[in-house]
């Protein structure tokens, strides 16, 4: 993932039209990034229903621990949601505890999918010699994500200890924008493959 813009700009000291070109390029090259991605996430997704459909056997449940990761995803998106309101609102306390919350959900949200992929591959073990594919595609799909979440995590830990220096008292929350786009994406793609792994199997 590339590096998000991390500077602190004051609105006062530039005019409007400044102020609004400088949000530009993070949030296009943002978008440009995420459509990448999705065409990436939905080729995968697509190649694992076809070849669940082709599998007529019925699959074990999810893990538990999905479910926690589930719902610890998107606190970490309604967190920085709020770290963004709360900046703009020049309550640079509030903004910069809440990105410490969403840094520590994002934290356990990886922490859970380890021992979520560990469970997924006991229970899907007996599976591998009826399709290698759509078990090899299984896993592919979540560390994919995973990869990605790890990129978000890391900018998030930088945006997090920066917050603490700069207070984000500027009401400017431009640098933030890129990263809360990221993070509901992410969220997004999560709740996806969730639920598609648990109709499918």
């Amino acid at each position: 993932m590339s590096a998000l813009p991390l500077s602190h700009l004051h609105p006062a000291s530039q005019s409007p039209g400044a102020f609004a070109s400088s949000r530009a390029p993070g949030v296009a090259g943002m978008i440009a990034f995420l459509a990448g991605v999705s065409m990436l996430f939905g080729a995968a997704l697509i190649a694992y229903a076809v070849v669940r459909s082709r599998v007529n056997w019925p699959m074990p449940a999810l893990p538990w621990v999905f479910w926690i990761s589930t719902f610890v995803v998107l606190m970490s998106t309604l967190l920085l949601q709020y770290a963004v309101m709360s900046a703009r609102l020049m309550r640079g306390t509030a903004a910069h505890r809440a990105l410490l919350a969403a840094t520590a959900c994002t934290y356990l949200f990886m922490g859970l999918q380890a021992p979520g992929l560990v469970m997924l591959g006991q229970m899907h073990m007996p599976f591998h010699a009826i399709s290698p594919t759509l078990y090899f595609i299984t896993f592919t799909i979540i560390g994919l994500h995973l990869l990605h979440v790890l990129g978000a995590l890391v900018a998030l830990s930088v945006v997090a200890i920066k917050s603490e220096k700069h207070h984000l008292n500027t009401g400017d929350v431009a640098h933030l924008r890129p990263l809360l786009m990221y993070s509901h994406y992410l969220s997004i793609v999560w709740v996806i493959i969730f639920c598609m792994l648990l109709v499918l199997n």
